[in-house]
């Protein structure tokens, strides 16, 4: 984004990042464009990329938790075939020290 002076109106891919970067609410949106009321054309718009951009970000969110609940439960599975692996490998050890005798 490029510097823009304290009275310069923000584009509208600006105000719809602001909206989103800042955590605003639908109802603080007429207070973003320089402090000026956007007209209800551009409130309008900058409301609809700001519930896509939240819709999204939901996605996201929600997909990440899932990815990290498989990886986790993937995890744990290789841990325990770790933990089998190693007792199989004692057991071997074990019968191969009694035939040496």
């Amino acid at each position: 984004m490029t510097h823009r002076g304290p009275f310069q109106p923000l584009t509208f891919c600006d105000s719809v990042i602001h909206v989103a970067r800042f955590g605003m609410d639908e109802g603080e949106v007429s207070y973003i464009d320089g402090g000026s009321n956007p007209s209800g054309s551009h409130r309008k718009a900058i409301l609809m990329s700001f519930r896509k951009y939240k819709i999204l970000e939901s996605k996201t969110e929600s997909a990440l938790k899932t990815t990290l609940a498989v990886k986790e439960e993937k995890i744990a599975m290789l841990e325990a075939q770790v933990k089998d692996s190693l007792n199989l490998n004692q057991q071997l050890q074990n019968d191969l020290n009694m035939v040496r005798g």
